[in-house]
């Protein structure tokens, strides 16, 4: 098996989540411990790049929910631009497991922004050709 000896994307970091936590943290020190305790379970040494150039929670974009530390746009981004995730269905349950964790509101709302989102690039795509 191939993947038993290859680094999974973010994962190239060689202290503790906790630690690698901490170091994030003292960077974006406005952002709650424990929403960057999620990004690094979740993203590992990407949540560099997630919140590159985020320098308030208002660069997070719009906040989907306020569980698990808070669900942002900034985030639901992410996942759309760097790991296909292009439903609601994939993010909230196979990507990352939110859907434990919002209401009914909140999920809905994350669907609305996804189907707003797809909208967009389906009608920037049309535009190229």
């Amino acid at each position: 098996n191939w993947t038993a000896n290859q680094t999974l994307p973010g994962g190239n970091f060689s202290c503790p989540r906790e630690q690698l936590a901490k170091q994030i943290h003292a960077k974006y020190s406005w952002a709650p411990q424990a929403l960057i305790l999620r990004y690094v379970t979740q993203f590992g040494t990407q949540t560099w790049d997630l919140m590159e150039g985020a320098s308030s929670e208002a660069d997070l974009g719009q906040a989907f929910s306020e569980q698990a530390g808070g669900v942002y746009q900034r985030e639901i981004d992410y996942l759309m631009n760097h790991e296909m995730a292009l439903t609601d269905e994939d993010i909230l349950w196979r990507r990352t497991k939110l859907g434990l964790y919002m209401n009914d509101e909140e999920k809905q709302a994350l669907a609305d922004y996804l189907k707003e989102k797809l909208q967009q690039k389906v009608v920037n795509l049309s535009q190229v050709s």
